[in-house]
């Protein structure tokens, strides 16, 4: 086109106003857009400085290598390592006391905190080859590390969400903006085209400019979200900004070429009708679609085989989707109801309301993207109150399912002694248990032992959802045992002889004894069980040789347990070599009386002869095999069916009711335990998946032959956290679980994201609204003609400002409508995510907070409203009028 550039740059300055709005919606959206990753990303940078300062802010890790190194060349290398692995902004290497430690940067970020995990976990062989040496990596730093890195991937999840929220929203306000320069050439596009001008090279053309005005204005809104960032001391890297600036110049050009060619050749209103419908019908199969993938998922990321996260855009746009399409919908809707409230306010003598609903109601294209805007605003602030509400609700909840009491110690060492343990703690109450595993052909099945005696006082009830304490009386069983008389336990074997062993040349021979053991088992009035140990032989080591066999037919052991009300439960005599084929005999006696062992019997998973003689116990092993398991005798009342309480879900996979025997297969103790099924309950805590069957742990323990002793301790204190350091203090191998204090704060964050996209919209769309006061020449002229017809420049205005208010109104019913919609989609998901994945039996409740809310429409409607009423009628009316004579 001959003086194509002199003209493109009339026409540009011809439609100055709707390519100046484009410029200020693309800065803006694009300000908005990084300024809410860089806010997102400081506020996780906050929360990681507060993990490493709650755990003491000193954290190291330390470099020692296996020889003489001079320490600079150690520094230096573990420097460059870092540097080479990208971490170099959030680790530094220092020299302590003689050693090289490498600790946190002040300034560390969410995203250098796996860098630096990850540099830790090679900084040792990366060193150790700079040096020439074996270079060993010692301290807490990278454990710390990965679990902050775990917990901030546990709230990227909402974060993604919200960000999709805001993606979805600044690309419909830059593409609905990038139609007005179309819109206001109307009349000229049709005369170009009249003339002969092609609908590709007006496009083109079209897009060319719109492409010129995004990329300039987005480049102003990359430093303005840059200088953000730099206050804020986050660094938004490249990528983003490039992204940012990229997607925003693309959307404003295509939509502008594709309005431009759609201008220029005018349809028909049925072909525009079909094309709305078509549109609305693909956003909803897509939107459909991503409803479903996210109600499949629930989780925007998804774990890859080698444990590294990636995103699933269509999980995370879904909600982003759902409130768009609710809102879409409301804005078809909008023409039906405001011609409805029309015609009931029709008798009202005057020109309001019924003249700003009927123009309302005539041209919703003109208010669709301001509705559309208020609608998602409106929108996302019900998604984020609705999670706040959803998750204060919850309360303790999640961190009750997770730890189960106050405080859970696990991991302890078999030198610890849990009596000592338990006085160090000083509890309130405590009990010793044994989480036991259950491999079936379909799943694992974890079997909580527990001492059901305090079990009622111990486990946490969740917030009423169970009751321990009937639990605790549903598993019960009554005492069994024979009572033990003194402090003491004496027991008195007679094994059998192996005969007459010849050693050679200088040795006599000597008879000697087979080498055997005894564990007894007691337990007191309250449930707790003592384990002894006799033997007349040691053993080298598990499955070693005998380091020298008995020559004494006799073994006598006197066991002292704790204090306490003893009862003895269990018997076991085992061979620490291979079994004898002849009789073991086993009396008992304390305080010097003899117990009655006459009611002892085989357990289920002995294969012994058991006779008694008198008081004696005779047993004899009738599988003749090396390692043999150990001849288990069980006391007169111990079970063989052990009462157990099943959760729902798990009961519901067995196919059991109350009353119904089952078999499960263990291990630690190895045994297939066979129990009948005594209660129901909604869910047990302190479980992996809050699934589980809970059964008395002396009855379990006395069971079988493989001895298990309890590696549990659940306390029940005021203090949790004092008596968790206290127990580590004492028992430096133990590991206590103890609710995270941190754990709704960490929740909410994700109502801190949704809640920063709800405000960046809200930014938005006040930015549009006040574009859009300075209207377009055909509203100036609607305008000068009210005023005109008698209405006057004031009632003219009013007219204006009450068509517009009502768009408001509607947008903000809309967007509570879309907000709810899109909550109940989203939020139980959102929570559950948010607490590191709640069992599905902990009932997320959806809690719309009455008085947040109500403040929320208040402030939107008041500010949304003043904006509206805020339009003024042209001073020149004749002007306006005359405008194109």
């Amino acid at each position: 086109m001959i003086g194509w550039p002199r003209f493109a740059w009339a026409r540009a300055r011809d439609a100055a106003a709707p390519l100046l709005a484009l410029a200020v919606v693309v800065a803006v959206s694009v300000a908005v857009l990084l300024g809410s990753v860089i806010t997102v990303r400081a506020i996780e940078a906050v929360e990681v400085r507060a993990a490493l300062q709650a755990a003491g802010g000193s954290i190291s890790a330390v470099l020692t290598p296996n020889e003489a190194v001079d320490q600079e060349m150690l520094a230096a290398a573990a420097a460059d390592s870092i540097a080479a692995r990208g971490a170099g902004d959030a680790l530094v290497v220092t020299v302590e006391d003689g050693a090289i430690a490498v600790t946190t940067a002040p300034g560390i970020t969410g995203e250098g905190v796996g860098a630096a995990r990850a540099a830790l976990a090679e900084i040792g062989s990366d060193v150790g080859d700079a040096v020439d040496a074996r270079v060993q990596v010692s301290g807490p730093l990278r454990d710390l590390l990965a679990t902050i890195e775990a917990d901030i991937e546990q709230g990227r999840g909402p974060a993604a969400i919200s960000l999709a929220l805001l993606i979805v929203i600044v690309g419909v306000v830059v593409a609905a903006v990038a139609v007005e320069p179309a819109r206001a050439r109307r009349l000229e596009l049709q005369l170009l085209r009249a003339r002969g001008a092609r609908a590709r090279s007006l496009g083109g053309s079209a897009a060319l400019e719109a492409a010129a005005v995004a990329f300039v204005a987005g480049a102003i809104g990359v430093l303005v979200a840059l200088g953000i960032g730099a206050l804020l001391g986050v660094r938004a890297g490249w990528l983003l900004p490039v992204a940012a600036i990229a997607g925003s110049t693309v959307v404003a050009s295509i939509v502008a070429a594709i309005s431009t060619r759609r201008v220029a050749d005018s349809r028909t209103t049925r072909a525009r009708v079909a094309a709305l419908i078509s549109a609305v019908v693909l956003g909803a199969v897509v939107t459909g679609v991503a409803a479903w993938q996210f109600a499949q998922t629930g989780d925007p990321y998804v774990v890859r085989s080698d444990g590294s996260l990636v995103l699933d855009p269509i999980v995370a746009v879904a909600p982003a989707l759902v409130l768009l399409l609710v809102a879409a919908m409301a804005l078809l809707l909008t023409t039906p109801v405001e011609r409805l409230v029309a015609a009931a306010t029709a008798g009202v003598r005057g020109i309001h309301p019924v003249t700003p609903l009927r123009l309302a109601s005539r041209r919703p294209a003109r208010h669709g993207l301001s509705l559309i805007l208020v609608a998602f605003t409106v929108g996302a602030l019900t998604v984020g109150i609705t999670y706040q509400g959803s998750v204060g609700a919850l309360g303790r909840t999640p961190e009750d399912v997770r730890v189960g009491t106050d405080v859970r110690v696990s991991t302890i060492p078999a030198d610890v002694s849990l009596a000592e343990l338990i006085a160090t703690a000083d509890a309130d109450a405590a009990m010793t248990a044994r989480s036991v595993l259950s491999r079936t052909r379909d799943q694992r099945v974890t079997v909580l032992a527990a001492q059901s005696a305090t079990l009622g006082e111990v486990m946490s009830d969740i917030g009423g959802l169970i009751d321990p304490e009937r639990i605790g009386e549903l598993v019960a069983v009554e005492q069994f045992g024979v009572p033990l008389t003194g402090a003491d336990l004496e027991l008195a074997l007679t094994v059998p002889s192996l005969g007459v062993w010849d050693f050679g040349e200088g040795n006599d021979p000597i008879e000697v004894y087979a080498p055997v053991f005894v564990t007894p088992t007691l337990i007191d009035e309250h449930g707790s069980i003592w384990t002894g140990y006799a033997a007349n032989a040691e053993q080298a080591g598990r499955g070693g040789g005998i380091v020298e066999y008995p020559t004494s037919e006799r073994l006598e052991a006197s066991l002292t347990p704790p204090e306490g009300t003893w009862r003895l439960a269990a018997i076991q005599v085992g061979f620490l070599d291979f079994a004898a084929d002849d009789d073991v005999r086993v009396a008992a006696s304390s305080g010097g009386s003899t117990l009655d062992l006459a009611g002892f019997a085989p357990s289920a998973t002995t294969t012994a002869d058991v006779a008694v003689d008198g008081a004696t116990l005779v047993l004899r092993e009738t599988a003749i095999v090396f390692d043999a398991a150990p001849m288990h005798v069980v006391a007169p009342g111990a079970v063989s069916v052990l009462p157990a309480v099943v959760t729902e879900r798990l009961a519901a996979d067995l196919g059991l009711e109350v009353g119904d025997t089952f078999t499960l297969p263990l291990t630690q103790p190895t045994l297939d335990a066979d129990f009948e099924l005594a209660g129901i309950t909604a869910l047990l805590p302190g479980t992996p998946t809050g699934q589980g069957v809970v059964v008395d742990l002396p009855a379990l323990m006395v069971a079988g032959a493989d001895q298990a002793p309890p590696n549990e301790v659940w306390l029940a204190t005021q203090q949790p956290a004092a008596t968790a350091v206290a127990v580590e203090s004492a028992f430096p191998g133990v590991r206590p679980i103890v609710a995270d204090p941190r754990a709704d704060a960490k929740a909410s964050g994700a109502a801190l994201s949704l809640l920063l996209a709800a405000g960046a919209a809200a930014l938005l769309a006040v930015t549009v609204l006040l574009l859009r006061r300075s209207r377009r020449r055909d509203d100036s002229r609607e305008l000068a003609m009210l005023a005109l017809l008698g209405l006057g420049r004031r009632g003219a205005a009013r007219v204006r400002a009450r068509e517009d208010l009502a768009t408001v109104v509607l947008g903000v019913v809309s967007g509570v409508l879309a907000g709810i919609v899109t909550a109940v989609l989203v939020v139980p998901s959102l929570v559950r995510i948010a607490y590191g994945r709640l069992p599905d039996d902990v009932t997320v409740s959806l809690v719309v907070p009455p008085v947040p809310m109500i403040v929320m429409v208040v402030v939107v409607v008041a500010l949304f409203g003043a904006i509206a009423l805020s339009v003024r009628a042209p001073t020149d009316l004749a002007h306006a009028l005359r405008e194109d004579e």
